[in-house]
Order: C-alpha cells, then sequence, then structure tokens
C-alpha cells in the first residue's frame, strides 16, 4: 500500500484488489484530520474483450464491490464516504456513483 498526502487528504492505492483475495479499493481518499467523516473510494474495472456485459453494468458491478467493503472502511470513522464505480475500454468510461 502507498500512501501519498496532497493538501488535507492522504490517498492510499492499492496494487491488489478483491479478485485476489485483498477485498481492498483501488484508491482510497481519505482526510488527515481524524475528526473529518469525509472519504472517497474509486474502483476501476478495466472491460477485456472477452467479458460479458457493456461498460455501464462494469461500472454498476465496480460500485456494488465498493459496498461489498464500505462497513470496513466505516470503522476508521469515516461516514460521508462518495463511492465511484469507473470501467473503461480504451478510451472510453463510464462511472457510477
Amino acid at each position: 500500500m502507498r500512501h501519498v498526502h496532497v493538501g488535507e487528504f492522504k490517498i492510499d492505492s492499492k496494487t491488489s484488489n478483491r479478485e485476489v483475495g485483498y477485498g481492498q479499493a483501488d484508491i482510497y481518499f481519505y482526510p488527515k484530520d481524524a475528526t473529518n467523516p469525509k472519504a472517497w473510494v474509486l474502483e476501476f474495472k478495466k472491460k477485456n474483450v472477452d467479458d460479458k456485459g457493456d461498460l455501464p453494468s462494469l461500472g454498476d458491478d465496480a460500485l456494488k464491490q465498493i459496498h461489498d467493503y464500505l462497513d470496513e472502511i466505516k470503522v476508521h470513522g469515516h461516514i460521508n464516504i462518495l463511492c465511484m464505480g469507473i470501467a473503461f475500454e480504451g478510451e472510453k468510461v463510464v462511472c457510477a456513483f
């Protein structure tokens, strides 16, 4: 896990996600100030040639994956959380939130 500090927020980027068994978001933004309840969670899904379904469905799947481990994030005191599932194929991008 890598931590990056940007202004008032920290960014955790994970190289692993639920598919490899870690159950973590791809990118998690949270405030340095522990009393600030805001956080952002981003989950990315790349559409492969053999994937069934369209980009909006894949974006929805990414969002559902976030909700599978959202309670874990809330344990850290973040209750105002923006969740965004981002699906992409080449230059096409769809966001579900």
